[in-house]
């Protein structure tokens, strides 16, 4: 199957750090903030002439209403920005210097009064720096915001193979099996197939091509019934006794099994390295993603949630990824990889047992007992991805009606 022109949400005021020259402001700041440690001034991007230094012209304009003189405002030396710095977040660093809220009127520092919002909304009354007032974002009214625009650019595939057998009655016994070996692939994020999320960035869609919530690689499926070979009529304990037949005869098992390999989920590094939303994605060191997609399980640790992956691939603490094979992408302006990895398989086995006493000849007594999860098989599910997460890849049980803990239901009824 191939979809075309399926509804996707794209955001086309996300946070702009290339055309207006703020990429190479920013790794400009990250070069100041380490030469200024070198010198003997830790802790502050502040331009001070010391050899190798650049002049931050946009930083200076947005900070200017903090400061007395030149690269003085506290602002170059705020613990949130020195992160942003250090982990290479230039979409963050943009998206805070875009919005006219706040503690300090950034944008409106860039822009001037002569913008209304800035005027309006926070009673700035200052020039400004001359600004185009689409710095940062193409819809400044919408300023530190998102737009969403739903269009139909989206598409998708999905390729199967499908073997089904049926055996009607035979003997007393009757089922159907069915196997499927899938793949579905599409363009949306978070396998987010209802489009409610925003694509990475409108400059390359395609960096949104992955596994759907429905890509599950192989699924097996039998439910059938057989009815008990004892009684009147049947092989075993075929006698005229209707004490005998009302006791051993009338019964039926039926069951219903299901089998499937684990849902997919995308590992993050959980840094705005390209835009304001966009995940800057991971970088690999000494290992691939077939060897983590081997090291995907379910690892215990308490009743209630595991690991789901080797204790090899998290830190020390059994939290976060381990460093020495996943780290986040800290290179501005650049998204890295964003892999995705499949949960644990997911099984359950679902049986009923039937008794029908006949009465007379059109009346009947009916019991039946369904075990559903019959044998209280938990089934786990792969939680947050972000590699930086303490609850990183942490497994959780699957908690609902259908795949629950074990549950009995008795009935009876009177056919007629």
């Amino acid at each position: 199957h191939h979809a075309l022109h399926e509804w996707i949400a794209q955001d086309p005021n996300e946070a702009n750090v290339f055309e207006n020259g703020f990429l190479n402001q920013f790794k400009a700041a990250q070069a100041n903030l380490k030469i200024n440690a070198q010198n003997g001034m830790p802790g502050t991007f502040a331009y001070n002439g010391f050899s190798g230094q650049q002049p931050l012209p946009i930083f200076e304009a947005a900070f200017a209403s903090e400061e007395t003189s030149p690269y003085a405002a506290a602002d170059y030396s705020n613990g949130t920005y020195i992160n942003y710095l250090n982990q290479g977040r230039a979409g963050s660093m943009a998206g805070t210097l875009d919005t006219i809220f706040g503690n300090a009127p950034y944008y409106c520092n860039l822009v001037g009064a002569s913008f209304g919002p800035c005027a309006n909304t926070i009673g700035y009354t200052g020039a400004g720096a001359g600004y185009p007032i689409n710095v940062f974002q193409a819809n400044p009214y919408m300023s530190g915001q998102g737009t969403g625009l739903m269009n139909d650019t989206g598409y998708g595939n999905f390729n199967a193979l499908q073997i089904e057998l049926r055996q009607n009655n035979w003997h007393g016994m009757q089922f159907d099996a069915n196997y499927q070996w899938a793949h579905g692939l599409g363009i949306e994020p978070n396998n987010n197939w209802t489009g409610d999320t925003a694509l990475f960035t409108l400059r390359d869609p395609r960096l949104n091509y992955g596994p759907t919530l429905f890509d599950i690689r192989q699924s097996f499926h039998i439910s059938g019934t057989y009815d008990l070979p004892f009684g009147n009529g049947k092989r075993f304990l075929n006698s005229d006794n209707p004490v005998l037949n009302r006791v051993v005869g009338g019964w039926t098992i039926g069951t219903i099994i299901t089998y499937q390999t684990g849902q997919p989920f995308q590992v993050n590094g959980g840094y705005a390295t390209f835009n304001d939303h966009a995940d800057g994605g991971v970088l690999f060191q000494g290992v691939t993603n077939s060897q983590l997609q081997s090291a995907v399980g379910v690892y215990h640790t308490t009743n209630t949630y595991a690991n789901g992956i080797t204790p090899q691939y998290l830190n020390t603490n059994g939290r976060a990824a381990n460093p020495q094979y996943l780290l986040p992408n800290t290179t501005p302006g650049a998204i890295g990889y964003h892999t995705w990895l499949y949960g644990p398989h997911f099984s359950n086995t679902d049986v009923a047992i039937t008794k029908t006493t006949p009465i007379r000849e059109n009346l009947r007594f009916v019991f039946q007992g369904e075990f559903l999860n019959a044998f209280n098989h938990p089934n786990w599910l792969i939680g947050n991805g972000n590699i930086r997460s303490s609850s990183f890849l942490h497994a959780n049980v699957i908690n609902n009606n259908t795949v629950g803990a074990r549950q009995i239901q008795l009935r009876a009824s009177i056919e007629f």
